[in-house]
């Protein structure tokens, strides 16, 4: 089931090495995501499984770190979600990365650009009552653009999981 469409669009920034062995730090805002659509509810029988897929669209020019990060020191896109009792949600399932040499850098880093989903499974707990539940998401991720690499930013979003009740299958 898709969930939302975001939109991340052209911010402290790593501008590669500038020869002195540490790389250049400026003070850009990072890009921000943006959503394009509503977010469509969620259905799930209580004690049964389904994926919310969220896809995301990165802005032309830009990249952002993939999952996992091509380094310790760069923050790969993450998505969390706030506990709410009788809901799980599983460990998300990112994309396959693709390789992106940044203006001064050695080796190039694991990042997404474009189209991507993000696929997260949520299970509610095989006692729980029916009915909707507004749930918290975070995506973490930093981007990058042919010459830097921005700070890393936070945003949330809401979505709406519904629990039928056990006759409505």
């Amino acid at each position: 089931m898709t969930v939302a469409l975001i939109v991340l669009t052209a911010g402290t920034s790593w501008a590669g090495d500038k020869g002195q062995g540490e790389p250049e730090v400026t003070t850009l805002e990072p890009p921000k995501l943006a959503w394009t659509e509503d977010i469509q509810p969620t259905q799930v029988m209580a004690g049964e499984t389904v994926l919310i897929r969220i896809p995301v669209v990165i802005g032309r020019e830009l990249h952002i770190q993939a999952n996992p990060a091509s380094d310790e020191f760069l923050v790969p896109l993450e998505v969390t979600f706030e506990s709410t009792g009788d809901l799980a949600f599983g460990d998300p399932a990112y994309p396959e990365a693709d390789a992106f040499l940044i203006e001064g850098a050695a080796e190039p880093l694991a990042t997404y650009h474009g189209a991507i989903e993000v696929a997260v499974p949520v299970t509610p707990a095989a006692t729980a009552t029916p009915g909707s539940r507004q749930v918290t998401a975070r995506l973490r991720y930093q981007a990058c653009d042919a010459s830097r690499c921005y700070v890393p930013a936070d945003q949330s979003f809401t979505l709406t999981v519904v629990v039928p009740p056990p006759c409505a299958r």
